[in-house]
């Protein structure tokens, strides 16, 4: 399953159309989103404005990808739980946030291990599909280091 966050203080249309179309093109993909109380309605995906912490929480633990806008809530969630977390920041531009913050957030993120942005529809597709095949390859997410960096670590200590 996919899961898509909006958070819980603003709306983010943009964000939840372009996984909307996404699905579109996909027919049959599992994604369920809580998308906030925005005036765009997914018409490919089942969604709800708002959850409890719980219900989030199992959604985040129960989906094998998380798409997301730049939220530290919504990224440490993820994280704690191991699940690759795509984001897209909000914009003052649109008038999704007061000012572009999420921007340098995003920034520091997406050095860290599964920790994707992206900023339009064609990243969002690229990244999606990509991060999708390392599940459909049998891939998976190990709790544990990637192999080279536990020998670089070795290497390292010894």
């Amino acid at each position: 399953m996919i899961f898509l966050t909006v958070g819980t203080q603003l709306p983010f249309d943009r964000l939840v159309s372009m996984v909307d179309e996404y699905c579109g093109r996909h027919p049959g993909l599992d994604v369920f989103g809580q998308i906030g109380e925005g005036e765009y309605q997914p018409r490919h995906f089942e969604s709800v404005p708002m959850m409890s912490l719980a219900e989030s929480r199992s959604c985040f633990q129960c989906a094998d990808i998380i798409i997301s806008h730049v939220g530290i809530g919504s990224i440490l969630t993820a994280r704690g739980f191991g699940k690759p977390i795509l984001m897209m920041a909000r914009l003052a531009q649109f008038q999704e946030h007061r000012d572009n913050h999420q921007e340098q957030t995003l920034r520091h993120f997406q050095r860290m291990h599964q920790c994707y942005p992206f900023s339009d529809a064609s990243e969002l597709e690229r990244v999606l599909d990509q991060t999708r095949n390392n599940f459909d390859n049998g891939a998976g997410l190990s709790p544990y280091a990637p192999e080279n960096m536990l020998q670089e670590l070795r290497r390292l200590l010894v």
